[in-house]
C-alpha cells in the first residue's frame, strides 16, 4: 500500500468525491481520502491522503486556507454562487472599491458566519446540501470563523477579485453574500481557487492529468510526497531516553513521556514523534486534559 499525500489542482466540475474516486483508480488502492471539500466549480488545491496518511486529514483541515476570488454585484442567487439559481437583482452603480475596502474589516478577524444552506453542514444528521435538494431550507447556527486577511485586489464593475485567508469552516461564498448584503445591492461568488492549505500551494500542486501520466509510466512516487515529509511541519516531541529503554513502547501515552516542548499543545494538536537520535517514529494525538496523546500512527 502507498503513504503519503498528493497536493492535487482539482479541476472545475469534479466533485471533491470525484477526485478521490479517480486517484483511488489511478493508484490502486482504495484507501484514499481528502483533507477538504472543494466546492465542484471551485479550482485548486485539494490534499490527496493516501494509507496511512488517511489518519492525517483531521490535521490538514485545521491549517490555515488562502483563496483567490471574484465576487459579483448586483445579483443573489440560492446558492451563493454562480451555479444557483438567481434569486433577486438590484442596482450595484453605487459600489466602488472605495466602499467595498471600508467594510472589508467587518468580515476580518474571528467572526460569526451562518453556513448557506447549500452545505455539507448536517443539522439533525442530515446533509444540509440534501435538504436544500428537497427544496427546504432549515434554521441554521452561526459559527465562529476567523478571517485572517481579506483583500480587495482589484475592482471592475460589478466584479471585485479578492483575496481571503481563513481558517477551517470559512464559506466564502458567504462572505461575497454576506458583503453584498452590507452594500444594499447582494452578491455572489463568480469564480474560486483555493492557493493554499498550510504549506501546500497551488503553484506546487498537480493536475488530474499529471497523475494518469504519471500512472501510464509507472512512475506515481513523483507526484508523492511520502509520509515522513508530510509529517514535517508537524511540531517534534522528542521521546525521554528512558521511554525507550527495556523494550518500552515507542509512542508515548501522555507528554509525560516526550522532552519538553517549544509551545504547549492545545486539543486536538498532532505531533510528531522523535527518537533521541531525531529519527521520526510516529505521530500522536493530544487527547484531553492531563496530557493524554492517543497514537494516530507508526511511521514504520
Amino acid at each position: 500500500m502507498i503513504h503519503g499525500i498528493v497536493n492535487l489542482n482539482k479541476p472545475s466540475g469534479w466533485t471533491s468525491h470525484d477526485a478521490v474516486a479517480k486517484a483511488r483508480g489511478l493508484f490502486g488502492q482504495q484507501r484514499i481520502g481528502h483533507a477538504g471539500t472543494l466546492d465542484p466549480n471551485a479550482t485548486g488545491v485539494l490534499i490527496l491522503c493516501l494509507g496511512k496518511a488517511t489518519k492525517l486529514s483531521r490535521y490538514f483541515m485545521r491549517l490555515e486556507k488562502e483563496y483567490h476570488g471574484f465576487f459579483s454585484f448586483g445579483k443573489t442567487t440560492d446558492s451563493q454562487d454562480a451555479d444557483g439559481e438567481v434569486l433577486e437583482e438590484r442596482d450595484a452603480s453605487h459600489v466602488t472599491a472605495g466602499k467595498i475596502e471600508e467594510l472589508l474589516p467587518r468580515f476580518t478577524g474571528e467572526i460569526m458566519q451562518t453556513p448557506p444552506m447549500v452545505s455539507a453542514v448536517k443539522v439533525n444528521g442530515r446533509r444540509l446540501y440534501a435538504l436544500a435538494r428537497e427544496g427546504k431550507s432549515v434554521p441554521r447556527e452561526p459559527r465562529k470563523i476567523e478571517v485572517r486577511g481579506f483583500e480587495l485586489v482589484r475592482y471592475e464593475a460589478p466584479v471585485a477579485e479578492v483575496r481571503v485567508v481563513c481558517s477551517k469552516g470559512t464559506y466564502v461564498r458567504t462572505l461575497a453574500a454576506d458583503l453584498g448584503e452590507e452594500l444594499g445591492c447582494g452578491a455572489f461568488l463568480q469564480n474560486l481557487t483555493r492557493t493554499r492549505i498550510g504549506p501546500y500551494r497551488v503553484e506546487d500542486s498537480f493536475t488530474m492529468e499529471d497523475l494518469a501520466t504519471a500512472s501510464e509510466e509507472g512512475d506515481l512516487p513523483r507526484v508523492l510526497t511520502p509520509l515522513d515529509q508530510a509529517i514535517e511541519h508537524l511540531q517534534p516531541a522528542v521521546l525521554r531516553q528512558h521511554a525507550t529503554r527495556y523494550g518500552l513502547p515507542p509512542l508515548p501515552k501522555t507528554l509525560a513521556g516526550v522532552e519538553p516542548l517549544d509551545r504547549t499543545p492545545e486539543q486536538g494538536d498532532f505531533l510528531q514523534v522523535r527518537d533521541p537520535k531525531g529519527r521520526a517514529i510516529g505521530v500522536v494525538e493530544v487527547d484531553g486534559e492531563m496530557g493524554r496523546l492517543r497514537k494516530v500512527f507508526v511511521t514504520g
